[in-house]
């Protein structure tokens, strides 16, 4: 069944009665950026994105960890949370007179949130897909894709592993800055506090299942480092600037 990622139908070249209707999972009606604040961090367990990325490609593990670029000596990284801001007239401050956009994101980049170009997605292209459906013109990020799933049905499929690895280049090219250390130090307490409040039912074993895993969880934030470039990667880049 044909998978439909934004790219697939053209207005100008695909009759209406072939158009996907994608239902209530369907995109939004218009176009966005993706934004960045300082204090919305999370720490990713690198195992399991190469894990994922091995099972999903059918490759061995160190093969996942090379395509990746993840040294197999760090498991943990922090990478930015991020929101989407929709160009909606009335919302986010979104004005729909001539300039409203370009002032409501000044508004948020002077608040200090970091604001991500449509042209900074993954391999210098645009993270926003235009998909034409029966509803209209939706708009996806690059990550969402669409399948059928039988005869006028559609289900939304996400690639996780295309997400977070977008998302740890955002720190490697310096377009999101590392955040300063307080913010993952609040991001740890969280983690502690739930561990405390927990702990008087421990003897509980899905409570004691659930302390583990947090406190596993805990000790990759404290180690957890931030995405920086391999060696062989740097060298990749200057050989092919050169």
């Amino acid at each position: 069944m044909p998978v439909y990622t934004g790219e697939t139908f053209d207005a100008r070249t695909t009759r209406s009665e072939t158009l996907p209707d994608l239902g209530s999972d369907e995109g939004h009606r218009e176009p966005f950026h993706f934004i960045s604040s300082p204090g919305s961090w999370e720490c990713i367990d690198l195992l399991e994105l190469a894990t994922l990325h091995s099972q999903q490609q059918g490759i061995e593990l160190a093969e996942a960890q090379r395509d990746l670029d993840i040294d197999p000596d760090v498991r943990w990284e922090w990478v930015p949370r991020l929101k989407k801001f929709h160009h909606t007239p009335g919302v986010n401050g979104v004005s729909a007179r001539a300039g409203g956009l370009a002032r409501a994101l000044g508004e948020y980049r002077g608040a200090g949130w970091t604001i991500i170009e449509p042209d900074q997605g993954p391999g210098g292209t645009s993270y926003i897909r235009r998909l034409q459906t029966r509803r209209g013109t939706r708009y996806v990020d690059a990550w969402t894709s669409y399948v059928a799933v039988g005869i006028g049905r559609m289900a939304p499929r996400f690639d996780d592993v295309g997400w977070l690895q977008w998302r740890r280049e955002l720190v490697r090219e310096g377009i999101v800055q590392a955040p300063p250390p307080e913010v993952l130090e609040g991001a740890t307490d969280l983690v502690s506090r739930e561990i405390g409040r927990l702990e008087s039912r421990s003897h509980l074993p899905h409570i004691q299942t659930k302390i583990e895993q947090l406190m596993a969880k805990l000790a990759g934030m404290r180690a957890g480092r931030f995405p920086v470039a391999s060696s062989s990667r740097s060298t990749r880049s200057k050989r092919a600037k050169a």
